[in-house]
C-alpha cells in the first residue's frame, strides 16, 4: 500500500501537472475519484467531474472543509486560505460490464491515473497511456487529458486448494501454444463486444440529448407522451431512456393523473 501510494505522488509530481486525478476503480463496479488542485485564496476555481457523484466531499489538504456548490457535473469553490483542495467522490456511472469484462469509460479534462483491481488484466485501451506500472499485482494507467475506455478482465475466484501437475518438457510448449491461442481469442471477444456496446452507447447518449433539448424547448417541462410522439420513439425505448437520464441526475419523473412528467433537474 505505501509502495502504490508513493508511486502514484512521485508520478504526479515527476509530470508536474495541476489539477490531477486518482481514479481508484473496485471489483463490485464501484469506482473513487479524487481530484486534486492548488488554490489560491478568493480565487474562484471550476473542476468538472466524472460521472454521477455519491458522496461528494471537498476539502483542505488539512482536512477542513472548503466552502462550494455542485451544478451540472462542475464542483464551484471560493478558497479562503491557499493549498491543495481535495475533490472525492465514488460513482458507478462510468463503469459496465458485459458478459466477458469490465470497462471503465471517461472523459477528463486532468491528467488521470486509474488503479484497476488488484489482479485486474488490461485487455483493451482505446489510446497510448503515458505509462502502464504493475505494483504488488495492481495495474496503474497513465494518462493524458481526452476520453479514454479502458477494458480489464478480473482474475477467477481462488480456491481453497488445488492439484499440482508436473509437465514434462515435451508437455510444455503445448500447454503455452494453447494458452495463447486461448488468450489471444478472448482479446478478439472483448475487442468485439466493447465495439458493439460502444455503438449502443453512443446512440443511447444520441436519444439522451435529444430528449433533454426537445424538454428544454418545452420550457422545462414535457409529457414523456409529447417525448414519444415528437422523437417517433416506442413507448418501451422512451422510457428507458427517460429513467436512464433520472439515475443520471439529469431529470426528474412526476406522475400527475395518467401522465408522467418529466422536468428538467
Amino acid at each position: 500500500m505505501k509502495t502504490a501510494l508513493i508511486l502514484i505522488v512521485l508520478a504526479a509530481l515527476a509530470f508536474n501537472v495541476n489539477p490531477h486525478t486518482n481514479i481508484t476503480v473496485y471489483p463490485n463496479g464501484y469506482a473513487r475519484v479524487n481530484i486534486m488542485e492548488n488554490v489560491t485564496e478568493f480565487v474562484p476555481v471550476n473542476i468538472t467531474l466524472m460521472g454521477v457523484p455519491q458522496g461528494l466531499t471537498v476539502s483542505y489538504s488539512n482536512g477542513s472543509p472548503a466552502y462550494y456548490s455542485y451544478s451540472n457535473g462542475v464542483v464551484k469553490i471560493l478558497p479562503d486560505v491557499n493549498g491543495t483542495i481535495n475533490v472525492n467522490y465514488y460513482t458507478y456511472t462510468i463503469i459496465f460490464k458485459n458478459n466477458i469484462s469490465w470497462f471503465i469509460n471517461f472523459t477528463t479534462p486532468y491528467y488521470t491515473i486509474v488503479q484497476l483491481p488488484y489482479g485486474a488484466s488490461l485487455v483493451y485501451i482505446n489510446g497510448v497511456p503515458s505509462s502502464v506500472k504493475a505494483v504488488n499485482g495492481t495495474l496503474y494507467i497513465f494518462v493524458p487529458a481526452g476520453k479514454w475506455d479502458i477494458g480489464y478482465i478480473m482474475p477467477p475466484p481462488a480456491t481453497k486448494s488445488s492439484p499440482q501437475v508436473s509437465l514434462s518438457f515435451s508437455e510444455a510448449p503445448l500447454i503455452y501454444a494453447v494458452s495463447g491461442v486461448v488468450i489471444l481469442l478472448l482479446a478478439v471477444i472483448v475487442t468485439f463486444a466493447y465495439s458493439k456496446r460502444h455503438k449502443e452507447t453512443d446512440v443511447e447518449r444520441s436519444l439522451d440529448h435529444q430528449i433533454l433539448e426537445f424538454i428544454k424547448k418545452k420550457g422545462g417541462t414535457a409529457k414523456e407522451s409529447e417525448i414519444r410522439e415528437s422523437l417517433v420513439l416506442p413507448k418501451t425505448t422512451a422510457w428507458r431512456a427517460i429513467k436512464r437520464l433520472e439515475r443520471q441526475g439529469l431529470v426528474k419523473v412526476e406522475k400527475k393523473g395518467k401522465e408522467n412528467y418529466v422536468t428538467l433537474t
